[in-house]
Order: C-alpha cells, then sequence, then structure tokens
C-alpha cells in the first residue's frame, strides 16, 4: 500500500477574480490587432464593408464567447462549436504576421493582389494543418540516470492534456496508448481540464488505467473548479498531490505541490512536507 504523507495546509492560491477594467484593456488591445489584418484583407479581396465589418465583429467577440458564454458546456454540440470557434483564436497571430510580411514583399516586389491572397492563403492552411497534427498524442522518450533507485522505473507523464477543449474521446486515445508501454506509473502534471464543468462520466476512461496515477494541479486548473475537479478524479481513482509525498514504490517517493503564480511556491513548501532522503524523490 501507498503511504501519502499529510498534506501540507497551504492549497495554494484562491483563483482571483479579473477586474473589468483589465479585461476592458485586454479587449481594446485586441481590437487593434485584429483590425490591421481585416482592414488588408479587405483592400486585397474587394468585399462588401458590412462583410468586413462582421468578420471584425466576429473575431473581436470570439474570446467572449469562449471564456464567458461557452465557458462550461454540457453537450458535444457545444463543445463542437467552441473548438471551431477556438480555430481563429490560434490562426490570428500567424495571419497577424503573415499580413505585415506580405505586405512589406508587396511593396518591394510589386506583388498583385491575386498573389497575395494566394500566398496568405497558402499559409493559413500550412498553419491549420501544423496545428491538426500536432494535437495528436506523441510519445517522447527520455532515459535518466536517478539516484537511489534499487531497479529501473517507467514514468509516463502527461501535460497540458486540455479535456474541455478536447474530447473524452481524445483522453481514451491516450488512457490506451500508456496501457499499451505497461509503465511503472503515469504522473499528470497540470493543466489536465481546461474548462468548468466537466462530468465524471467524460473522465471516466481514466478508471482503465493499469497503473498508479498521479496528479498535480496546473494553472488551468486553478481558473476552472478546481475542487469538484480534484473531486471527480480521486473518485477515478487518481492520487491527487497537494503539498504532499507518497510513497509509490519501496525505493520511490512522488512528490506534488500546487501550481501557483507565486515564484517562491516551492521554497516555502518544500520544507513542510516530509521527505524519506535515502529513497529516490521526484518532484
Amino acid at each position: 500500500m501507498s503511504q501519502t504523507s499529510q498534506p501540507n495546509s497551504s492549497r495554494g492560491p484562491t483563483p482571483r477574480s479579473v477586474p473589468l477594467a483589465f479585461i476592458t484593456v485586454v479587449m481594446m488591445i485586441w481590437g487593434v490587432l485584429i483590425s490591421y489584418p481585416i482592414w488588408r484583407l479587405v483592400d486585397w479581396l474587394p468585399v462588401p464593408y458590412w462583410a468586413s465589418g462582421l468578420l471584425g465583429l466576429f473575431l473581436f467577440l470570439t474570446p467572449l464567447i469562449c471564456r464567458w458564454l461557452l465557458r462550461e458546456v454540457r453537450t458535444s454540440f457545444a463543445r463542437k462549436v467552441k473548438q471551431v470557434l477556438e480555430i481563429p483564436l490560434g490562426i490570428i497571430p500567424i495571419w497577424w504576421v503573415g499580413t505585415l510580411a506580405l505586405d512589406v514583399s508587396q511593396q518591394i516586389w510589386a506583388l498583385s493582389d491575386g498573389d497575395v491572397l494566394v500566398l496568405l492563403g497558402v499559409l493559413i492552411i500550412l498553419t491549420l494543418a501544423v496545428g491538426l497534427w500536432s494535437i495528436r498524442p506523441a510519445l517522447v522518450t527520455h532515459r535518466l540516470n536517478l539516484a537511489n533507485l534499487t531497479r529501473p522505473l517507467r514514468i509516463v507523464q502527461w501535460t497540458d492534456v486540455h479535456i474541455g477543449s478536447r474530447d473524452p474521446v481524445f483522453l481514451d486515445r491516450l488512457v490506451q496508448q500508456v496501457n499499451e508501454i505497461h509503465p511503472d506509473l503515469l504522473t499528470i502534471t497540470g493543466d489536465f481540464i481546461d474548462q468548468t464543468g466537466v462530468t465524471l462520466d467524460e473522465l471516466v476512461g481514466l478508471k482503465a488505467l493499469s497503473m498508479p496515477c498521479y496528479f498535480v494541479t496546473g494553472n488551468h486548473e486553478r481558473y476552472e473548479d478546481l475542487e469538484a475537479i480534484i473531486n471527480r478524479l480521486e473518485q477515478l481513482g487518481v492520487s491527487v498531490l497537494r503539498g504532499q509525498a507518497v510513497l509509490a514504490r519501496n525505493d520511490v517517493q512522488i512528490i506534488g505541490v500546487d501550481d501557483a503564480d507565486q515564484k517562491d511556491q516551492l521554497r516555502r513548501e518544500l520544507p513542510n512536507i516530509p521527505l524519506q532522503k535515502k529513497l529516490c524523490n521526484i518532484l
């Protein structure tokens, strides 16, 4: 049986509400940023001003829709809508930089508007293709020499899984992948859930894990319904470590500390966690 130290009374900072003034300033900056590529697109591609206005309004409101109106989704349809709306948020930085580069190139090499539109379209399509390719589960192997191990240890680490933005099907795929390589334990190092209201049923794939699983919070869990997330994970057999250490094996101790904004978080919390120095301690 694993033995867990008593949790530290510090649970990390309480999520702070965002001031309205800050949101207003951010949205003003956002509006200025998206106005440039839209203005150039309208200039390159003759479209009615009302159409460009609707496009600008849609892009301007997308962050508000995703982060407030669709902050908590209960149906697969609502999740799909949110995923589609988040696509522009991902490509706008590339669109902005690409527009600037093409704007300059047009002045230097006298490119036609048609040439610019083709190049911009290719850039956006390539960005989407790379983005879709990069969200596939990828296995990266690292070999480390750790002190105090009495026998080999195989650990799988998940990070930034982002269930909520991603479907439960993605989680099922990850579980299948990790079960196939038979590690000794799994660690989930934050940003596992990035949306309020992710249900127990949507996380039930975790019950299929064939190895012990340990979880520490990330910033996204702090932004959402943190205590509910922890409760659901514990119901599914995940060991949540919040300022705690657990004996994962007779020669291995796993240490977990809450994510926090303070730079001295580890310095403050580690002295309060009882460590067995003769073991292999993994933070």
